[in-house]
């Protein structure tokens, strides 16, 4: 047979816990994960986004086609790099590479160079003679 409590317990109204529970004064949303892939709103929480050492994963923004690549090194220390996607057409156009189809002959050149060289006299009798009247 229990025998009732017929004395109520004391509690010190001045004494306070010390074990108060925490307020949260930020809620953050939790990515979400479907099928693997872990779906992030934007920069800020693929950054905020926590990540064990020696590990990585990716993360696919909700939004825009856009996928972050999350690793830690050894000491934990997280990097981050954001990959654009890019859809690829089934036709894509190749580049064309540009070839030289004319080619000078070597007394083309020669003619070149004897006028390179003729210009070159002139500047220097021109100069020459800039000289001459200033003195």
């Amino acid at each position: 047979m229990a025998y009732p409590n017929y004395f109520p317990t004391y509690q010190n109204p001045y004494q306070q816990s010390f074990f108060q529970p925490l307020q949260p004064t930020q809620t953050v949303q939790q990515p979400i994960q479907q099928n693997g892939i872990i779906w992030v709103s934007g920069d800020d929480e693929a950054l905020a986004y926590p990540i064990a050492p020696n590990n990585a994963v990716r993360l696919w923004h909700s939004s825009q086609p856009i996928v972050y690549f999350k690793s830690a090194d050894a000491s934990g220390k997280p990097s981050i790099k954001a990959y654009e996607l890019v859809e690829r057409s089934q036709n894509r156009v190749q580049p064309q590479e540009s070839k030289v189809t004319e080619y000078a002959t070597k007394s083309e050149l020669d003619a070149l160079s004897s006028a390179v060289e003729a210009i070159k006299s002139e500047l220097k009798k021109k100069k020459k003679r800039e000289v001459d009247e200033d003195e």
